[in-house]
């Protein structure tokens, strides 16, 4: 796989992991409970670790998951805007959030790669 489709796979995990892979019981659980974010988070970062076993790398296996899977955890943790009057500002300052980690992670993992 080149560099050139890797965004579009980062992308394309991030939605199956955050929206499709996500059963509504744990939507409504993982602010309050950590078990079920964790879950949540778990659930999420497995395709990440595919992807990662498919580019290869002495460290990327395991170090891109784990970069994936932290900041999603953290971000997970708050409630967004609560309380603001637009009703789509929550999802989107947090799909925001994530998407940067995301960036970040790749950069870190997979920056060099050509």
């Amino acid at each position: 796989m080149g560099a050139e489709l890797l965004p579009l796979w980062i992308v394309s995990l991030h939605l199956l992991g955050d929206f499709v892979l996500q059963w509504h019981s744990i939507a409504q659980a993982k602010l309050g409970d950590w078990r079920a974010r964790t879950l949540h988070v778990v659930v999420y970062a497995a395709p990440f670790s595919a992807l990662a076993m498919a580019l290869g790398g002495a460290w990327q296996p395991w170090a891109f998951p784990l970069l994936v899977a932290v900041p999603h955890w953290l971000t997970d943790s708050v409630r967004w805007c609560p309380g603001h009057p637009w009703p789509l500002k929550p999802l989107l300052v947090d799909q925001a959030l994530h998407l940067c980690a995301l960036t970040i992670a790749a950069q870190v993992c997979y920056g060099g790669m050509s």
